[in-house]
Protein backbone atom coordinates (compact mmCIF):
# COMPACT_ATOMS: atom_id res chain seq x y z
CA UNK A 1 0.00 0.00 0.00
CA UNK A 2 1.31 3.45 -0.84
CA UNK A 3 0.30 5.09 2.44
CA UNK A 4 3.53 4.51 4.32
CA UNK A 5 6.73 6.50 3.98
CA UNK A 6 9.28 5.06 1.60
CA UNK A 7 11.40 2.42 3.25
CA UNK A 8 15.08 1.73 3.03
CA UNK A 9 16.16 -0.96 0.56
CA UNK A 10 15.41 -4.51 1.69
CA UNK A 11 18.68 -5.18 3.45
CA UNK A 12 19.66 -6.25 6.93
CA UNK A 13 19.22 -3.54 9.53
CA UNK A 14 22.69 -2.48 10.59
CA UNK A 15 23.70 -0.81 13.82
CA UNK A 16 24.80 2.34 11.98
CA UNK A 17 21.27 3.08 10.68
CA UNK A 18 19.07 4.13 13.61
CA UNK A 19 15.31 3.60 13.63
CA UNK A 20 14.88 7.34 14.34
CA UNK A 21 17.45 10.04 13.63
CA UNK A 22 16.98 13.74 14.26
CA UNK A 23 19.66 16.06 12.95
CA UNK A 24 19.71 19.76 13.85
CA UNK A 25 15.98 19.98 14.56
CA UNK A 26 14.73 23.47 15.33
CA UNK A 27 11.10 24.49 15.85
CA UNK A 28 9.86 27.87 16.99
CA UNK A 29 6.48 29.43 17.47
CA UNK A 30 6.84 33.16 16.83
CA UNK A 31 9.56 34.43 19.15
CA UNK A 32 9.48 31.29 21.32
CA UNK A 33 12.04 28.63 20.41
CA UNK A 34 10.53 25.31 21.51
CA UNK A 35 13.31 23.05 20.18
CA UNK A 36 16.79 24.24 19.27
CA UNK A 37 19.41 22.08 17.58
CA UNK A 38 18.25 18.61 18.64
CA UNK A 39 20.42 15.74 17.45
CA UNK A 40 19.15 12.29 18.44
CA UNK A 41 19.61 8.68 17.37
CA UNK A 42 17.29 5.91 18.60
CA UNK A 43 18.32 2.40 17.63
CA UNK A 44 15.96 -0.29 16.35
CA UNK A 45 14.32 -2.06 19.28
CA UNK A 46 15.71 0.46 21.75
CA UNK A 47 13.52 1.57 24.66
CA UNK A 48 13.74 5.36 24.79
CA UNK A 49 12.32 7.86 27.27
CA UNK A 50 12.23 11.62 26.76
CA UNK A 51 12.19 13.40 30.12
CA UNK A 52 12.26 17.07 31.03
CA UNK A 53 10.37 19.85 32.76
CA UNK A 54 7.23 21.43 31.37
CA UNK A 55 8.00 23.60 28.36
CA UNK A 56 11.31 21.93 27.54
CA UNK A 57 10.23 20.77 24.05
CA UNK A 58 9.41 17.09 24.68
CA UNK A 59 5.99 17.13 23.04
CA UNK A 60 7.17 19.35 20.19
CA UNK A 61 10.03 16.93 19.48
CA UNK A 62 7.62 13.98 19.39
CA UNK A 63 5.24 15.93 17.17
CA UNK A 64 8.12 16.64 14.76
CA UNK A 65 8.96 12.92 14.62
CA UNK A 66 5.30 12.05 13.94
CA UNK A 67 4.98 14.81 11.32
CA UNK A 68 2.36 16.89 13.16
CA UNK A 69 4.87 19.76 13.33
CA UNK A 70 7.25 20.65 10.51
CA UNK A 71 10.70 21.68 11.76
CA UNK A 72 12.02 25.13 10.85
CA UNK A 73 15.40 23.51 10.30
CA UNK A 74 16.89 20.03 10.45
CA UNK A 75 16.13 16.56 9.22
CA UNK A 76 13.96 13.64 10.43
CA UNK A 77 14.91 10.14 9.30
CA UNK A 78 13.03 6.91 9.94
CA UNK A 79 15.11 3.79 9.23
CA UNK A 80 17.52 5.82 7.12
CA UNK A 81 14.84 7.51 4.98
CA UNK A 82 14.34 11.29 5.13
CA UNK A 83 10.68 11.90 6.11
CA UNK A 84 11.04 15.56 7.09
CA UNK A 85 8.45 16.67 4.50
CA UNK A 86 6.31 13.48 4.54
CA UNK A 87 2.73 13.78 5.85
CA UNK A 88 1.91 12.20 9.24
CA UNK A 89 -0.43 9.59 7.71
CA UNK A 90 2.39 8.43 5.45
CA UNK A 91 4.89 7.81 8.27
CA UNK A 92 5.18 4.47 10.03
CA UNK A 93 4.84 6.21 13.42
CA UNK A 94 2.07 5.81 16.01
CA UNK A 95 1.05 8.47 18.49
CA UNK A 96 -0.94 8.33 21.71
CA UNK A 97 -2.10 11.81 22.64
CA UNK A 98 -1.67 13.03 26.19
CA UNK A 99 -5.03 14.80 26.09
CA UNK A 100 -8.23 14.73 24.05
CA UNK A 101 -6.59 16.26 21.00
CA UNK A 102 -8.74 14.44 18.44
CA UNK A 103 -12.14 14.55 20.15
CA UNK A 104 -12.18 17.36 22.71
CA UNK A 105 -15.01 17.14 25.19
CA UNK A 106 -15.68 13.47 24.55
CA UNK A 107 -14.65 11.13 27.37
CA UNK A 108 -12.70 8.03 26.38
CA UNK A 109 -15.38 5.75 27.86
CA UNK A 110 -17.77 6.93 25.13
CA UNK A 111 -15.65 5.08 22.53
CA UNK A 112 -16.18 1.65 24.09
CA UNK A 113 -19.80 1.21 23.07
CA UNK A 114 -20.87 0.75 26.69
CA UNK A 115 -22.09 3.26 29.20
CA UNK A 116 -20.06 3.33 32.38
CA UNK A 117 -22.22 5.88 34.16
CA UNK A 118 -23.04 5.00 37.71
CA UNK A 119 -26.67 5.21 38.71
CA UNK A 120 -27.53 8.24 40.76
CA UNK A 121 -27.55 7.67 44.51
CA UNK A 122 -31.33 8.24 44.55
CA UNK A 123 -31.90 5.48 41.97
CA UNK A 124 -29.58 3.13 43.86
CA UNK A 125 -31.41 3.81 47.15
CA UNK A 126 -34.86 3.19 45.67
CA UNK A 127 -33.70 -0.11 44.13
CA UNK A 128 -32.26 -1.31 47.43
CA UNK A 129 -35.48 -0.34 49.27
CA UNK A 130 -37.68 -2.20 46.81
CA UNK A 131 -35.53 -5.33 47.19
CA UNK A 132 -35.65 -5.18 50.99
CA UNK A 133 -39.46 -4.85 51.11
CA UNK A 134 -40.10 -8.00 49.06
Amino acid sequence: MATLAPTAPETEQTADVPAVRLTGIRRSFGDVVAVAGVDLDIGAGEFFTLLGPSGSGKTTTLRVIAGFERPDAGRVELQGVDVTRVAPAQRAVNTIFQDYALFPGRPSASFSGRSYRRPSSRAACSRSRSRSTR
